[in-house]
């Protein structure tokens, strides 16, 4: 039985980036099932030491501001029903901590099914800018915005840049960049090509931004980061 919930969640771990492409249904279903597994096996096997730290102390009590904040809007039940819902993401931050040092394979599994789904969200995003529909026949309506496999969601730049830290932190940990540092490069175009052409200004302008932050820290191939950068900015 804990075997079997340990798969599950480790399971869902996976497939998390491709459920935020589906909706809000079933990603949240998958969190919620991850962080009740986590809380399952921290008070069975009294394994505290997961949450007793200074960050998930800190994190539980900015979930308690914003919901007492909540209380004191015009709409509670609407704004209560926002910010109440943020807890499942600070258990979610521990809980995939927790699952990821009980299985070191599940890391590996984790960057290969992840880079795999934000490439192929990428090629099917120009795929769709070049012929007009994607792979799922949905068609692009506005020439200036792109949404891929998201279909009527115009979400696709917000998606690809709030995973975008993740992207480069998996090359960065699990590849050597001084190899693989052409790859990284191409990979790294194509996202930002994507993001231009989703229309998201403000995606688009974080890129800009997450690549200056590469910049400073990646010194290897800082030459050519140079060129990513630059072509951004006079795209932008």
């Amino acid at each position: 039985m804990n075997l079997l919930l340990h798969n599950i969640a480790s399971f869902l771990i996976l497939l998390v980036p491709i459920f935020l492409i589906t909706g809000p249904l079933l990603s949240d279903l998958a969190i919620v099932l991850i962080d009740l597994i986590f809380l399952f096996y921290i008070f069975k096997n009294k394994e505290f030491n997961f949450i007793n730290n200074f960050y998930f102390k800190l994190l539980i009590l900015f979930n308690i501001y914003i919901s007492t904040r909540s209380i004191f809007t015009d709409e509670i039940f609407f704004s209560l029903k926002s910010s109440l819902t943020y807890f499942r993401f600070t258990i979610l931050i521990f809980a995939i901590y927790y699952f990821l040092s009980k299985n070191e394979k599940l890391i590996k599994y984790f960057s290969k099914v992840f880079l795999l789904v934000i490439i192929l969200v990428c090629l099917d995003a120009l795929f769709q800018y070049i012929v007009g529909f994607n792979i799922l026949g949905f068609t692009n309506d506005n020439a200036d915005k792109i949404n891929g496999l998201f279909g009527d969601e115009g979400i696709l730049g917000s998606y690809l840049i709030r995973f975008f830290p993740l992207f480069v932190s998996i090359f960065i940990f699990n590849f050597d960049l001084k190899k693989n540092k052409y790859f990284f490069l191409i990979s790294l175009i194509l996202v930002s090509l994507i993001i231009f052409l989703s229309g998201s200004r403000s995606s688009f302008f974080l890129l800009i931004f997450f690549i200056l932050f590469i910049f400073l820290f990646l010194t290897e191939i800082r030459k050519e980061l140079i060129i990513v950068l630059f072509l951004s900015i006079i795209s932008f």
